[in-house]
C-alpha cells in the first residue's frame, strides 16, 4: 500500500463524509485537531473534486508549507490513482511563477527569499486584475502555516478554496489565523469544525494535551476521549545517565518496534539531527530515511524519505506535521538542541511531535539537560501530582530495566540487541559530539 495512513472512503466517519463533500461554488475552511483526518479528508476530496467535476490535472493544485508533507500527500494521491503532479509547496509554486510571468525571483544572498517572492506575486496579481479562472479549485493543508498574503493570492487565481487548518498547531507568529483566512477568502465562519479526534489512543491524548494552552486542552481531550477504545499503551519518558545510553536504548526501541510492522517517525528538534540519525543506524545494521540522502558523494549513502515504504522516518518536528505513524520516537530533549526559536515554541513543537502517534510515544533525554515542559512532566510525575498519561523510566540507576525487559512488560514479542552489547555502545560513542 502506497499510503498506509489513509483510510478507505467507506472509513470516513459521518462529519468526515460531510466535509469531503462540501460543495465547491464556495471557498471552504475546515478546522481541526491532531488526527481528526484532515489530511485524509483533504486527499479523498481532491479524488471527488477531480472525477466528479472532470477536473483536469493543470486545473487544481495542493499546496501545503513543507516538502515531507508534499510527498505524504502525492502517495496519498498514488492510492486513489489521481496524478501527483499538481501538488507543491506553496513557495515553489510562487517560485515557479515568478519565473514564469515576472522574472527571476528575488535572491538574499545565494539562496531564494521566500517571503519577497510572495509580496512580488501578490503585487502582480493585484496589478494585472487575474480574473480568478486560472484554476478550478486549490486544497490547502496545514493552512495555519501559511502567512495571510498567501491568501490573498489564492483569492486572485481560483474560485475555490478548501482550507485545512488546525490553529493549535501554528509555530510562526506571523502565519494566518482563522479569522486571517475568512478574511481573505469572503467567508464569515468555518464550514466544519471536526470535534472528534481519530488517531490518538487517549494515553497518547493526555500527554499531548499537557503541552496545549488552556483553552484548548478540555476540546482535546473531550475529542479523543471515544467510548470502548482498548489500546491504552502508555507513552514512555526514558531519563538517562547519559547520551549513550540513551541512543543505545532508542536503538534498542527502533529494532523492537520496527519488527513489529509498525509505522515509525524518529522526529528531531533539528534538520542536521535528523539528517545524520540514518547514517546511525546503516553503521549499526538498521535502516531509516532522512530529510535527504546523507552524505553526498558517498558509496555507501543514507535513504532518503519514501513516504510509500515501511521503513522508520527521521525528520524535524517542524516536517512531521500533518501526518500519522503508528510510534513516535522523540530523542535528545535536552536545552542543547532547544535554542533560540526552539526554545520559544517548545511546548507547541513537543504537542506537534506527540500528536503524530496513533499508538505510542517514547521520550527521552538526560537526567542533567531535561528541557522545561519534560523537567515540568517529570517532577510532577516524581511528586505525585498526576500521571499525564506517561511512564516514567530511569537509565540513571545501576539495576534499571533495560528497554528490552520494559517490551516484554507489556507483552511485546521482539527481538532486541543484547543489553550489553560492546560493539553496539563503541559505535553509539562515537556519535556522541554529533549529536
Amino acid at each position: 500500500m502506497a499510503a498506509p495512513w489513509l483510510a478507505a472512503r467507506g472509513e470516513l466517519y459521518q462529519e468526515q463524509q460531510k466535509a469531503l463533500l462540501l460543495s465547491p461554488f464556495y471557498s471552504r475552511v475546515i478546522s481541526g485537531s491532531s488526527g481528526s483526518g484532515k489530511t485524509s479528508i483533504l486527499v479523498h476530496r481532491a479524488a471527488y473534486l477531480v472525477r466528479n467535476w472532470h477536473v483536469p490535472v493543470s486545473r487544481f493544485m495542493i499546496l501545503t508549507f513543507t516538502n515531507a508533507l508534499k510527498e505524504t500527500i502525492q502517495a496519498g494521491l498514488q492510492e486513489l490513482g489521481i496524478s501527483q503532479d499538481s501538488v507543491f509547496t506553496f513557495d515553489k509554486w510562487c517560485k515557479t511563477f515568478h519565473e514564469k510571468n515576472i522574472g527571476r525571483a528575488p535572491r538574499r544572498g545565494r539562496f531564494s527569499h521566500p517571503g519577497a517572492t510572495r509580496e512580488a506575486v501578490y503585487q502582480y496579481l493585484r496589478h494585472e486584475g487575474q480574473d480568478r479562472g486560472l484554476y478550478d479549485f486549490i486544497l490547502v493543508d496545514e493552512g495555519q502555516d501559511l502567512e495571510p498574503v498567501c491568501y490573498d493570492i489564492l483569492e486572485k487565481i481560483t474560485r475555490h478554496v478548501s482550507v485545512f487548518m488546525g490553529q493549535e498547531q501554528q509555530i510562526y507568529s506571523s502565519r494566518a489565523t482563522r479569522k486571517d483566512v475568512l478574511r481573505a477568502l469572503g467567508l464569515s465562519s468555518a464550514d466544519i469544525e471536526l470535534s472528534t479526534g481519530y488517531r490518538c489512543n487517549f494515553c497518547v491524548a493526555e500527554l499531548a494535551a499537557e503541552f496545549l494552552p488552556a483553552d484548548y486542552k478540555k476540546g482535546f481531550l473531550e475529542a479523543h476521549s471515544r467510548p470502548g477504545q482498548m489500546d491504552r499503551e502508555k507513552p514512555l519518558l526514558f531519563v538517562a545517565r547519559d547520551f549513550e545510553q540513551e541512543m543505545y536504548n532508542l536503538l534498542q526501541i527502533l529494532r523492537a518496534r520496527q519488527s513489529l510492522g509498525e509505522r515509525i517517525a524518529v522526529l528531531f528538534a533539528e534538520r542536521w539531527q535528523a539528517e545524520m540519525f540514518p547514517k546511525l543506524c546503516m553503521d549499526l545494521g538498521l535502516y531509516a530515511e532522512g530529510p535527504r540522502v546523507w552524505p553526498p558523494g558517498r558509496k555507501t549513502k543514507g535513504i532518503a524519505h519514501d513516504f510509500s515504504s515501511p521503513r522508520p522516518k527521521a525528520m524535524t518536528y517542524h516536517s512531521a506535521r500533518g501526518m500519522t505513524f503508528d510510534v513516535v520516537l522523540m530523542p535528545r530533549l535536552t536545552t542543547r538542541h532547544f535554542r533560540g526559536f526552539l526554545k520559544k515554541n517548545m511546548d507547541v513543537l513537543l504537542y506537534t511531535g506527540v500528536s503524530r502517534a496513533a499508538r505510542w510515544v517514547y521520550m527521552s533525554t538526560v537526567y542533567a539537560d531535561l528541557i522545561k515542559p519534560v523537567r515540568t512532566l517529570y517532577n510532577g510525575i516524581c511528586h505525585g501530582l498526576g500521571g499525564f498519561g506517561l511512564e516514567i523510566r530511569h537509565g540513571r540507576f545501576s539495576r534499571q530495566k533495560s528497554m528490552f525487559e520494559y517490551m516484554q512488560d507489556n507483552s511485546q514479542e521482539t527481538a532486541a540487541p543484547k543489553e550489553h552489547d560492546p560493539i553496539l555502545k563503541n559505535e553509539i560513542k562515537g556519535y556522541a559530539d554529533l549529536f
